[in-house]
């Protein structure tokens, strides 16, 4: 999937919304309040967990609010959001 500079994806009710710039990626979507969510990159999806690299913690910028920026400037990542 080809992403534009703004895009907006839908799961189980929750909008994640990618906005993408030359030199980074922003991710916000809403959950439950009061989450500890972490958050792994890969430049291959296909890669065991365990070769991931963890980028670290996800803030809660408001009640059910999470925003994560990533500024590596990789041309290609692949993520994947877990609790801890």
């Amino acid at each position: 999937m080809r992403l534009r500079r703004k895009s907006v994806l839908r799961r189980r009710n929750r909008i994640w919304l990618l906005h993408i710039e030359k030199f980074y990626l922003e991710l916000t979507f809403t959950n439950s309040p009061g989450l500890l969510l972490s958050i792994v990159g890969s430049s291959t999806a296909t890669s065991p967990l365990g070769d991931w690299t963890p980028l670290g913690l996800i803030p809660e910028i408001s009640s059910g609010h999470y925003k994560f920026t990533d500024t590596s400037g990789f041309a290609r990542r692949f993520f994947r959001v877990s609790q801890p």
